[in-house]
């Protein structure tokens, strides 16, 4: 049997797992770090750092996290590697810091419509890109000016 406890600064990796997952669901119900902090009497500052991971959640308060985003408390647990030695695989949390205010709004107001608007929404989206390109003008060269 392996010993999973760490004794060393750095944020165990379950730890800074649990907080990207936090962090990802928050961003996906379109909730601030000040909203979630005032809906479960903690600081936003503390919110931060359980998103970074510096700090660990409690089990209550993972609960109470958890009710108030109105998720599962596994959606937490998410990519947590229990086959072996490995506490944990943290998730490259790089493509949810690209999402911007509409990106998130857009995802939240999807969550509500059902599967045929979502299809249609889908289908108009594929071909906003190829429309937009046929539309935008060639690029033209400037005359140097001496």
């Amino acid at each position: 049997m392996s010993d999973v406890s760490q004794t060393t600064s750095q944020p165990h990796a379950v730890d800074i797992l649990v907080g990207n997952n936090l962090r990802r669901v928050r961003l996906l119900r379109g909730i601030s770090q000040t909203a979630l902090a005032k809906g479960i009497g903690i600081t936003f500052q503390q919110v931060q750092k359980y998103e970074k991971g510096a700090n660990r959640v409690s089990a209550s308060k993972l609960w109470e996290i958890s009710r108030f985003l109105e998720t599962d408390i596994q959606e937490f647990f998410v990519g947590v590697d229990t086959s072996g030695d490995r506490a944990a695989a943290p998730p490259d949390d790089e493509e949810l810091l690209h999402f911007s205010r509409i990106d998130l709004e857009i995802i939240q107001m999807l969550r509500d419509c059902d599967e045929g608007v979502k299809s249609a929404i889908r289908d108009l989206l594929r071909d906003v890109p190829r429309k937009t390109r046929a539309n935008k003008p060639a690029p033209t060269a400037r005359a140097a000016s001496a």
